[in-house]
């Protein structure tokens, strides 16, 4: 057996050899554009001369350092725009060894970009080479022909010269407009789809065209597959646009082989790391489709630490799309899915029994809006419905992040499992896993799978042919970063509070009544957030607030935290000196009625050296409050932006000083 595998492997990675088109096959593929008058004798010709990398005609008499200013912006590598002149669309290998060379943004960091672009280099003549050459020059001409360049008259020639090349089937591209699609989520129907795979047919012709002239792969029909479907149609589109996607398509296509190689060195790895074993990996690639590639579904049903999730009968039935409507996903919907999940995973993957499962609901304000609404046209999200429950006696709180038109089965709304994991001391995390982010023409999957996976398996399956990004079960997603984990971080609680650090400093603060509440969900709702050090715990105090480095700031937000913790006191702060016109040096304020006078230059100097604060606790302590006001080490370092930064503060009772204060020094 052990033989067997070796030869196997030995036959899969033969360095693959550039698959050249045949002079023969140039020449038909010419011959045949210009008999559908996609281009003229003449563009046939530039079209061989092209593939021969013989000079080209419509540069002839123009001077090279005239050329060099007449360029056009071509993408390399996944990572930035190069100028090239129209018709050299094969970057040189010299350009492409300097750019892949580069240590810097935005070249570092593509290497595996890098390496498809030399495979495509050695692949000259190649179906994409050519495409690419027409559809470039094409763009560049559409761009320009209806301009008014008497100003630079080899600009101007080399336009008509490249208007001589293209025959009369072009004439859409070069009088092209966006053909748009009005449509909504809400009132989308099978006929409006129906009319818009009408629509969306002329675009088509393009790959008729060019697979009649052999440039695209006759065993490829899933361009026709996709756009045979409405729901795929959604955004405008041009036959310009078309082509551009039509030649990335070809790109893909000649590159496969060199992409398929990179797979199955990744499924490689995935069992030398456990992901699957050596049977699953010979089954997956006996499966392997021409031109598909390998996806979580083709994966993660060999995973033992992986159970599915099914669209039609676990997503689908527990489903809901918000549409400006938050906080009405079903009770029902929310612990069915909930209970059917965790329920999948302690039969296959760890025993978890869930209990208390129960839904919770924010709370709209006085005027009956919630938070949320004052800033939806923003975020598009809200956060007002929650669940708590026990994970084998463990409670935990989920807020449900519901965003508009997405689903709320989604990674960042299951944080509860990877926070059990961390709990209980397993360096295993759970990741939602689907799909395949190389395919352009990808559908919704029928399957995602929850997998949970060592720090090493996790890194195993993150590759560009594969998957560019796990999701990890945190908080955390695009344009939402609240109370986020990171990536960096899935494995680590170095930059976080553990369970048990949190429930210490609880306990401290309990003590004290630093932080009221119900002792029950405290810990669990403080959990969810992912605090990074004490401030972020005692966030959840009564007595904490953040203010500007502004004298009649911090009086005025002492006071709202005064009347918080001491709601019946009848003591009162009140700002003489307004800071933006104190030119005297005398900074004052009265409490109770008692003024309060502070000398100081500035408010740097009121702040650096805790003037204001002193005067306060001072103010505080005459009056028999029993608070003292404790400034907070600010994670970044607030006071050297001067006075336009933001301090953090507690008032809290003063008995508890001398423990915030060694909490604070010796947070993380």
């Amino acid at each position: 057996m052990k033989y067997c595998l070796s030869v196997l492997l030995f036959i899969i990675y033969i360095p693959i050899r550039a698959q050249q088109l045949t002079p023969a096959a140039i020449e038909k593929a010419a011959a045949s554009l210009e008999a559908q008058q996609v281009l003229t004798a003449a563009g046939k010709a530039e079209l061989l001369r092209f593939a021969r990398q013989e000079p080209l005609k419509i540069y002839e008499g123009i001077p090279e350092a005239a050329l060099q200013q007449i360029t056009q912006n071509v993408f390399i590598a996944d990572a930035d725009m190069i100028a090239q002149v129209p018709g050299r669309s094969r970057i040189p290998k010299a350009l492409l060894d300097s750019l892949s060379t580069l240590d810097k943004y935005p070249w570092a960091g593509h290497g595996s970009e890098f390496a498809e672009e030399y495979y495509l280099y050695d692949q000259f003549p190649s179906r994409y080479a050519l495409v690419n050459f027409i559809v470039s020059m094409a763009q560049y001409y559409a761009g320009e022909h209806t301009q008014d360049l008497s100003y630079d008259n080899n600009r101007s020639l080399l336009v008509k010269r490249l208007g001589t090349l293209f025959g009369p089937a072009m004439l859409p591209v070069f009088q092209d407009s966006t053909l748009s699609f009005d449509v909504s989520p809400d009132d989308d129907t099978p006929a409006a789809q129906r009319a818009r795979v009408q629509a969306f047919r002329p675009y088509l012709q393009w790959l008729y065209v060019f697979r009649q002239a052999g440039l695209v792969h006759v065993e490829d029909s899933l361009p026709e597959r996709y756009y045979s479907d409405g729901s795929h149609i959604i955004s405008g589109v041009t036959h310009l646009r078309f082509l551009q996607e039509l030649t990335g398509r070809i790109s893909f296509l000649d590159k496969y082989p060199y992409i398929k190689q990179q797979q199955l060195k990744v499924l490689d790895t995935l069992q030398l790391t456990g992901v699957i074993n050596e049977s699953a990996r010979t089954r997956i690639i006996s499966g392997m489709k021409p031109y598909a590639l390998l996806g979580a579904e083709d994966i993660f049903p060999y995973c033992a630490t992986a159970v599915p999730i099914y669209m039609a009968t676990d997503i689908r039935p527990y489903d809901y799309i918000p549409r400006n409507d938050y906080g009405r996903i079903p009770d029902t919907s929310l612990k069915g899915f909930t209970e059917r999940i965790v329920g999948r995973v302690s039969r296959k993957v760890l025993p978890l029994q869930l209990t208390d499962l129960q839904v919770h609901q924010q709370r709209p304000a006085a005027n009956g809006l919630y938070a949320y609404q004052e800033q939806l046209a923003l975020s598009r999200s809200a956060k007002i419905t929650s669940l708590t429950m026990r994970l084998n006696n463990r409670l935990y709180k989920e807020t449900i992040d519901e965003k508009e038109f997405e689903s709320w089965i989604r990674p960042e709304n299951f944080q509860f499992l990877n926070h059990y994991m961390e709990d209980t001391g397993d360096d295993r995390r759970f990741f939602l896993v689907s799909g395949n982010a190389m395919l352009r023409y990808g559908t919704e999957p029928d399957t995602v799978y929850l997998a949970l996976l060592n720090s090493v398996q996790a890194d195993a399956l993150v590759s560009r042919y594969l998957f560019p990004r796990l999701a990890g079960c945190y908080n955390g997603s695009p344009g939402d970063y609240d109370y986020a984990v990171y990536p960096m971080e899935y494995f680590s609680m170095e930059e976080r509070l553990s369970r048990r650090e949190i429930d210490t400093i609880l306990a401290r603060c309990r003590t004290y009544n630093i932080i009221p509440g119900d002792t029950v969900y405290l810990p669990a709702v403080v959990r969810e957030q992912n605090p990074r050090n004490v401030n972020d715990v005692l966030a959840f105090a009564g007595g904490y607030f953040s203010s500007r480095f502004h004298f009649n700031d911090l009086i005025a937000q002492t006071q709202k935290a005064l009347q918080r913790v001491h709601p019946a006191g009848k003591t009162a702060f009140r700002v003489i000196t307004e800071d933006d016109m104190n030119d005297t040096g005398i900074w004052e304020y009265t409490f109770n009625g008692k003024p309060y006078r502070i000398t100081a230059t500035g408010e740097e100097e009121l702040f650096r050296n805790d003037l204001l604060v002193s005067s306060i606790n001072a103010a505080l302590n005459a009056n028999g409050t029993g608070y003292t006001l404790i400034p907070l080490p600010d994670r970044q370092d607030a006071l050297s932006t001067a006075t336009y930064g933001e301090g953090v503060y507690i008032l809290a009772p003063r008995e508890a000083e001398q423990m915030i204060r060694f909490l604070a020094l010796n947070r993380r």
